[in-house]
């Protein structure tokens, strides 16, 4: 084989590698659940956005899928920039737009506090138009639904974390929880709460079939907390594969992540009976 021809197919094998991984790390898939409750009425519309890491995706095309799902509420955990990341435009321009859509909530993430001046990234991210729930329990209403919100920060106040949840479970209302961290879902699940959202272990950031994720930084390999829906009593917990990456550049088998929750009534099961 000539060397030219050699040289021409490694080209086109370098160029089909570097599709494919556009494609990992740029198509944006929803995961869609119904959660219902005895504590809801009439029902609304959740994403749940998570580890974007200061990501773009072309042509805006996070912020279209999320118009397209009309939520009533956005709730972003965290890490929605890096700790390297030194101009913050992106992450103004992502907040201003997606709180245009909806309310936006969010809890910090580690690479939040990993910035020098995170007090002031957490100012930026207020005036954006999002609020911003450190250990803080939110009062809301959607649609005639009255909702308790319990934003995390197990960053800066963890050791308050068992007396929040206490508190959220003291609610008369729908107990929502959002966290940063995945690692303390069965944690979460011990309370009786009705529906959390966590992310950070960016789904193991390589997968594979009938494995799963293969390494969370906090978690090590074979994480146990990197995606899906986990349960107990009537609790559930959302883990985000998220949408961006962190120090290492790639996903696999592991495209980003937008999670779409509808909370609805629960039928009574006299109701229910033909």
């Amino acid at each position: 084989m000539s060397p030219l021809l050699i040289a021409l197919f490694a080209v086109c094998g370098v160029g089909l590698v570097g599709v494919f991984l556009h494609h990992q790390n740029n198509h944006i898939t929803l995961t869609r659940f119904t959660k219902t409750s005895p504590r809801v009425k009439h029902g609304f519309r959740i994403v749940h956005l998570s580890d974007l890491h200061d990501k773009q995706f072309y042509r805006d095309k996070l912020f279209r899928q999320v118009a397209d799902l009309h939520p009533d509420i956005i709730l972003f955990t965290g890490d929605i920039i890096s700790r390297w990341t030194t101009d913050r435009s992106n992450m103004r321009r992502t907040l201003r737009a997606l709180c245009q859509i909806a309310p936006v909530y969010f809890v910090p993430g580690n690479h939040e506090y990993g910035q020098i001046n995170f007090e002031e990234v957490f100012g930026e991210i207020r005036a954006c138009g999002a609020v911003v729930l450190r250990h803080q329990l939110a009062e809301l209403r959607l649609h005639g639904d009255r909702i308790s919100l319990l934003g995390l920060d197990e960053v800066g106040y963890f050791v308050k974390t068992p007396a929040m949840l206490r508190r959220l479970e003291k609610s008369p209302h729908f107990r929502l929880l959002m966290s940063h961290y995945s690692d303390y879902t069965p944690d979460y699940l011990g309370y009786d709460i009705d529906l959390g959202f966590v992310g950070h272990s960016h789904g193991g950031q390589f997968r594979l079939p009938f494995i799963g994720g293969l390494y969370a930084s906090s978690q090590g390999i074979f994480p146990k907390y990197a995606e899906g829906l986990r349960s107990s009593g009537g609790a559930t917990v959302a883990i985000s594969r998220g949408l961006g990456n962190s120090r290492f550049p790639f996903r696999l088998f592991n495209y980003p992540e937008i999670i779409v929750a509808d909370v609805a009534p629960q039928e009574s099961k006299k109701a229910s009976q033909p």
